[in-house]
């Protein structure tokens, strides 16, 4: 039996903390043609699974340790401004390791930097205020389960 592949069912089933979802990241962000869309997919899903069970100060102490760096300031302002939102949704205080600058240029995961067009104005919009804050511009829509 062959081992399972780094973007395999078995390797997303331990992301049960802000850290082993860093790892994650860090892992398909190394790939030779990371998917944007799948990695999102990802992280929106396991945040979604942590948000199904009550959340008290302890577990979110645990769940939120400071993540090791993903290794692109961009995806690392991503990473922290959803789990900053990932705890507003749920009225707790985000960690304090999510307060970072924002990026120096706006940045669309899908696009890259942003161009001022009006398909980002549009995004702009629908942004969450967490990733709008780091510079990340992201359509609420693709955080359809946070």
């Amino acid at each position: 039996m062959s081992a399972p592949s780094e973007g395999s069912h078995l390797d997303q089933m331990c992301l049960s903390t802000t850290v082993s979802l860093g790892d994650w990241v860090r892992r398909q962000l190394a790939r030779s043609n990371p998917d944007t869309g799948h990695i999102i997919r990802v992280i929106t899903r396991e945040m979604d699974r942590w948000g199904k069970n009550n959340i008290t100060i302890a577990d979110a102490q645990t769940l939120a340790a400071e993540p090791c760096a993903v290794g692109d300031p961009h995806w690392d302002a991503l990473v922290s401004g959803l789990v900053a939102r990932f705890f507003h949704l749920r009225r707790h205080p985000a960690p304090a390791w999510t307060n970072t600058p924002p990026l120096d240029e706006a940045w669309d995961p899908y696009e890259g930097l942003v161009r001022n067009n009006s398909r980002h104005a549009i995004n702009v919009m629908f942004t969450p205020v967490e990733l709008l804050h780091r510079g990340v511009i992201l359509n609420v829509r693709e955080l359809e389960l946070l």
